[in-house]
């Protein structure tokens, strides 16, 4: 029987493969191997992770943006 310890700690491994599978989709580039272990990742973990990394990523944009127009004025 697997303790809810352990259980944990196989969900946010899961969740980070996740963040790294969607990092890379990002950038554009994945290794085959790497193509293979994605098919065993949960969905709602990539989803999850997709939906986090769009946010961050519009933010970036944002304070990018925010700090190139203030070094402008």
């Amino acid at each position: 029987m697997t303790s809810l310890f352990t259980l944990c700690l196989t969900h946010i491994g899961h969740f980070f493969s996740s963040l790294k599978l969607v990092a890379w989709s990002f950038f554009g580039v994945r290794k085959k191997r790497d193509l293979e272990r994605d098919f065993k990742l949960h969905p709602i973990h990539i989803l999850t992770a997709a939906i986090f990394a769009g946010i961050l990523f519009v933010l970036a944009l944002g304070f990018a943006v925010r700090l190139a127009l203030r070094t402008l004025s």
